[in-house]
């Protein structure tokens, strides 16, 4: 994915349309991040949802 600026994890996943409750946090290279994060070049970043059961 391409960004035209820095963008933090909240701001990209609200123009992917991504609903604000289903993402908690993101982890890059093996730490936890909150959404905050402005993801670098070249970053994987993997979302981590929120955990549900019942």
């Amino acid at each position: 994915m391409s960004l035209a600026g820095p963008r933090t994890m909240r701001e990209i996943l609200a123009d992917l349309g991504v609903p604000h409750g289903l993402v908690m946090g993101v982890i890059v290279q093996g730490r936890r991040y909150g959404l905050d994060y402005v993801p670098a070049d070249g970053d994987e970043v993997t979302l981590i949802s929120p955990p549900a059961g019942g």
